[in-house]
């Protein structure tokens, strides 16, 4: 499992242009869209991820009943986790409390998993740690 976290201004073009990883967010075509393919999940199947995430992690998350954009964003990448390996996703949308949140719970849901990859693209430069790690 490997979780890496890069900013806007890093070089992760190479990384959009593979075929083997899955685009999610980014202003491009081929790349799903958080916020439309989201709401494409029945209810009673959001209902089942995010119970299944909570399980993971090991607690109750009130972003993942939040009806904000931190539920469809943790939500939708454990729903593509399960059936792709390898994500790219573009941060865009979510605040930056949000964004270290969604790091901190997908560390701990790639865990669970054996051989996945999740590439996070953070939208600002805020701080300068810089996660790169095989878990």
């Amino acid at each position: 499992m490997k979780i890496s976290v890069m900013y806007v201004d890093d070089n992760y073009q190479q990384l959009l242009e593979r075929k083997d990883i899955v685009a999610v967010n980014f202003p491009i075509k081929k790349s799903m869209k958080i916020f439309s393919d989201y709401d494409k999940i029945k209810n009673k199947e959001k209902l089942k991820l995010k119970s299944e995430i909570e399980d993971i992690v090991g607690f109750s998350d009130p972003n993942l009943d939040s009806k904000e954009a931190i539920e469809n964003f943790l939500v939708f990448t454990y729903y593509l986790l399960k059936m792709k390996d390898k994500l790219i996703i573009f941060t865009a949308g979510l605040s930056y409390s949000s964004i270290d949140h969604y790091i901190e719970v997908m560390e701990v849901i790639l865990n669970s998993f054996s051989n996945k990859a999740l590439y996070i693209v953070k939208n600002y430069p805020a701080t300068q740690k810089l996660y790169d790690f095989e878990l």
